[in-house]
């Protein structure tokens, strides 16, 4: 009874905290609808997309920790020497352009989303 009491407590703590995959790491968000707009921060740091037909760039020598798309059909090209750490796509008909040695790879819980490497 006590590990539960303390697994339910752990599980809260995850959830208050926005999920188990996020870190103290600054969060910068895009929601934009039919734009086009390039990222590049310093340090490590997340990045949400939850809008619709938008193209976005992330900038070469970016350090993304946590990445997750839950808009549709954006188009998301990263650059060289840009890391990824967890990277998820919730949302439907997103292309993301990586490097062909990136080692970048996403999970998608989404439909048609594809991952294209130049």
């Amino acid at each position: 009874m006590r590990n539960l009491v303390i697994l339910i407590t752990t599980l809260l703590v995850l959830v208050a905290c926005g999920g188990a995959e996020f870190n103290s790491s600054p969060t910068k968000t895009f929601s934009g609808i039919g734009t086009a707009a390039g990222v590049n921060e310093t340090g490590d740091y997340n990045l949400i997309i939850s809008g619709l037909n938008n193209t976005l760039t992330v900038y070469q020598n970016n350090s993304i920790r946590t990445l997750n798309i839950s808009g549709s059909n954006n188009q998301l090209t990263i650059n060289r020497n840009t890391s990824v750490g967890y990277f998820l796509i919730s949302g439907n008909d997103n292309t993301v352009l990586v490097p062909h040695n990136s080692g970048i790879t996403f999970i998608s819980t989404g439909i048609g989303n594809v991952l294209i490497k130049y």
